[in-house]
């Protein structure tokens, strides 16, 4: 028999193909929890950018403070008589009034966008939980798959609820003319996002910095909005 037949014969032994399908499977369940671990890490940023948001301050918007109306002057040195305090006119220019305008608006834009988060940051905590692997609890072990896939499952289903009952709450007080016509320009906002479908929302994550300005309160970390614009481009 030649070498090249002993060869082929070799191939086809049963223990040659054993190895094979070992190798084959073993590399099919590499891929399998590298998918679950690349999914768990898209829903533990969305977790994890949930509780920072919720623990922003109430309410999340804040009217600048109202002008001063006037300064008092010190009693006068030369009645000596009157201890009462006159009021003189007011110094605010017409700078002072267009930086406080400024200021107040982007205060309004950062509100808005806060909430706008806050109902796009549940709607991808749901769409990771419909479209996650089932049995992704088995990356924690045997002994423990069945617990920590449920304590995953639950913290993202709580998180998603408190954000929509914090955005409800939010929205009368924000200064758009009542909670509808608020909840419009949210929705205009989230529009080009949330039509894509649940399936290509839920890749967003990508991290991302903002300054806040005018001294309001704006999101923690990276926006939903934000994230969802740098994977995108990615």
């Amino acid at each position: 028999m030649s070498s090249f037949v002993r060869f082929r014969v070799s191939l086809t032994s049963p223990s040659v193909t054993s190895s094979t399908n070992g190798v084959v499977t073993m590399f099919a369940q590499r891929r399998e929890r590298l998918a679950i671990l690349l999914e768990l890490r898209r829903l533990y940023r969305d977790i994890l950018h949930a509780s920072a948001v919720l623990e922003t301050p109430e309410p999340i918007y804040q009217p600048p403070p109202p002008p001063a109306t006037g300064i008092s002057s010190p009693p006068s040195a030369v009645s000596g008589a009157s201890e009462a305090s006159t009021t003189l006119p007011s110094t605010s220019s017409d700078d002072d009034e267009s930086e406080r305008e400024i200021i107040e608006q982007e205060r309004k834009e950062q509100a808005l966008s806060l909430v706008a988060d806050m109902q796009l940051t549940s709607d991808l905590l749901r769409a990771s939980l419909r479209t996650i692997s089932p049995g992704f609890g088995s990356v924690f072990g045997p002994e423990r798959a069945e617990e920590c896939e449920q304590a995953v499952r639950d913290t993202a289903r709580n998180l998603a609820a408190q954000l929509l009952e914090r955005s409800a709450k939010e929205l009368p007080l924000l200064p758009f003319g009542g909670a509808q016509q608020a909840q419009d320009l949210v929705d205009a906002k989230n529009a080009r996002f949330t039509r894509r479908g649940s399936g290509s929302v839920s890749e967003s994550g990508m991290p991302s910095s903002s300054d806040s300005g005018g001294g309001q309160q704006s999101s923690p970390s990276s926006s939903a909005i934000e994230r969802f614009e740098a994977a995108e481009k990615v």
